[in-house]
């Protein structure tokens, strides 16, 4: 158990590191013309069972005045007694910049 958690911690780590931003806007704010992805990993242990989610959400500029904002859930768990997994959720999400580009 504890080499899976080191396992996911590792790539949490790595994932989160090769995420682009630029100096000039701050990734985080919705409305920055950057693209950014982060990524994560939550563990529970259910006495026995265990249950994985992971997330991976961020945002792409398609051009200068389109951004398009994504979230992806994926979970993994064996409460049942047998492995399950699935996707949760996927969301898209268009931005557009009327006065950005030329």
């Amino acid at each position: 158990m504890k080499t899976k958690i080191i396992t996911h911690t590792v790539a949490l780590i790595i994932g989160t590191g090769t995420s682009l931003s630029y100096a000039q806007e701050n990734a985080s704010n919705p409305l920055a013309a950057v693209n950014n992805t982060d990524l994560r990993v939550q563990y529970f242990d259910l006495d026995g069972s265990d249950r994985t989610d992971y997330w991976a959400d961020g945002a792409y500029m398609a051009t200068p005045k389109l951004k398009l904002k994504y979230e992806l859930h994926y979970w993994d768990t064996d409460v049942t007694g047998s492995s399950e997994s699935g996707f949760e959720t996927f969301h898209l999400k268009p931005i557009y910049f009327p006065t950005q580009g030329e």
